[in-house]
């Protein structure tokens, strides 16, 4: 392909990327040598999920490989470092590392960590064998040379489409309260009461036991679990994701009157971004000379423009109602 610097950036970050994660690794595994067998009666819902996760990306980094496309085979180990096993599993982990776990959940994932980080550093190793090397013997010492070990076996036993689809919900809550809190400009330092609100009894039950790992990664000062008949602030912010209503009490972690200026200032832009777009598409000659994907283009930003305005029209009437 052709010479990119964006492209020399891109895997500057992920190259920095693995080795903060590796040193994140080394930095919460005991002194002794880890068992190589998983302990699945100690896992939890993360460790369950990328187990999954992990086997699945196994599965079908070997297809790409036996089909002699390595570019794909690449794209796959990277998306799965960068966006499942660093951006999420490294994450929801630090609970069971740091907080009132038991000695067995913090073992069990100690042992999922070096597990799946291993594997990686292998599969990885044709790609960029220096690194791999070079961290290998950081997390395996006395082991040997990298190229020695076999390459990783996708493990079906691992799959479990239940955790799969249990974690879907919680990382749609956790990246939904996240979301809300971007937009209102709360920093993550600055922790608020979260309430979820539940459809059914599975669903409740789940983010119950889930309550540590979303509280940590939401940024909750406290997370309550309720049924629909509970009754509810009325100061609280809140977003729906499926089965499962967020109410994020931000009243002492934002200026409110500040806000209230920033959302209707936005919502003034976003106004005539709408109206600018809605001319452009009602225009007959653009429709005639434009190529489709620009016009797609084109309706898909004033789907984006008119979601967002929504979305903050409600903020503000929650805000001036407080």
């Amino acid at each position: 392909c052709r010479y990119s610097e964006d492209r020399l950036v891109g895997a500057r970050n992920f190259c920095n990327k693995l080795w903060n994660a590796t040193r994140f690794v080394l930095m919460n595994l005991p002194e002794e040598v880890l068992p190589g067998e998983i302990p699945v009666e100690d896992l939890s819902l993360a460790d369950r999920w990328i187990l999954s996760r992990h086997a699945a990306m196994l599965a079908r980094l070997d297809e790409e490989i036996e089909g002699y496309n390595l570019a794909q085979a690449a794209d796959v180990v990277y998306s799965y470092i960068w966006n499942e096993f660093c951006d999420w599993y490294v994450e929801l982990a630090k609970p069971s590392l740091y907080q009132e776990a038991t000695p067995e959940r913090r073992r069990a994932t100690q042992i999922v960590l070096q597990r799946v980080l291993g594997d990686l550093l292998c599969v990885l190793h044709p790609f960029m064998p220096f690194l791999t090397e070079e961290l290998w013997q950081r997390v395996y010492p006395g082991r040997g040379s990298i190229v020695r070990e076999s390459w990783p076996a996708a493990e079906q036993a691992w799959r479990d489409e239940a955790a799969e689809e249990q974690m879907d919900l919680v990382q749609q809550v956790i990246s939904a309260v996240r979301s809300l809190r971007a937009d209102l400009t709360v920093p993550f330092s600055k922790k608020a009461p979260l309430i979820l609100v539940a459809e059914d009894e599975d669903t409740a039950e789940l983010l119950t036991r889930q309550r540590e790992e979303i509280g940590f990664l939401a940024a909750a000062s406290e997370v309550r679990v309720v049924g629909r008949d509970e009754p509810l602030p009325a100061d609280a912010l809140s977003t729906k994701v499926g089965p499962v209503e967020a109410l994020v009490g931000l009243r002492e972690a934002i200026d409110v009157p500040a806000e209230i200026g920033r959302l209707r200032k936005r919502l003034t832009e976003l106004d005539r971004e709408i109206k600018s777009t809605q001319r452009k598409l009602m225009n007959e000659q653009f429709l005639r000379r434009a190529p489709e994907e620009v016009v797609a283009r084109e309706t898909q930003r004033l789907d984006e423009a008119k979601e967002r305005a929504a979305k903050f029209e409600r903020y503000l009437q929650a805000l001036e109602a407080l």
